[in-house]
């Protein structure tokens, strides 16, 4: 094996895990279709998956306390507008779990920031988004596999 096969399989995986952050949902039909095994897909998109949650969510974290810092809440009468009063809704009712569930229809990055914003424990959030996000790839890599064979069957 040349170096050259090496470094370029190695790019090839590298951005098969940063798509797997920004676009969860296309990432195992992406892979399959490239010829890549249901397993070596379920792998690339949990780790991509799960550590764009954990980088975004400590992104997510930093930026409000820097901004917090910056510019402390007022003691004012806070108000609940109808997208807070959803979110804290949302919030209430189906915890992380429920957000984590949801990443693969407002992707990796914009959930994390939302958990970051609303949820503090950082283990509960990262634990939760990768068992969310395992089971979601197992998901979409079989759903991927059979969309693929009846495409192959019709060409």
């Amino acid at each position: 094996m040349s170096w050259e096969y090496v470094l370029s399989e190695a790019a090839v995986q590298l951005s098969f895990l940063v798509l797997a952050v920004l676009k969860f949902l296309y990432t195992p039909g992406v892979m399959l279709a490239s010829g890549y095994s249901a397993l070596h897909t379920i792998i690339v998109c949990s780790l991509g998956g799960t550590s764009g949650a954990a980088l975004f969510f400590m992104a997510g974290r930093l930026i409000f306390n820097r901004f917090e810092r910056l510019f402390p809440p007022k003691k004012d009468k806070k108000v609940f507008t109808r997208t807070k009063r959803r979110i804290i809704l949302f919030k209430k009712r189906f915890g992380i779990i429920g957000l984590a569930v949801i990443v693969p229809l407002i992707s990796v990055p914009v959930s994390a920031v939302i958990a970051a914003k609303y949820y503090k424990n950082r283990l509960r959030v990262v634990a939760a988004y990768f068992l969310i996000l395992s089971v979601w790839s197992v998901i979409l890599t079989l759903f991927s596999s059979r969309i693929i064979e009846m495409i192959k069957l019709l060409f």
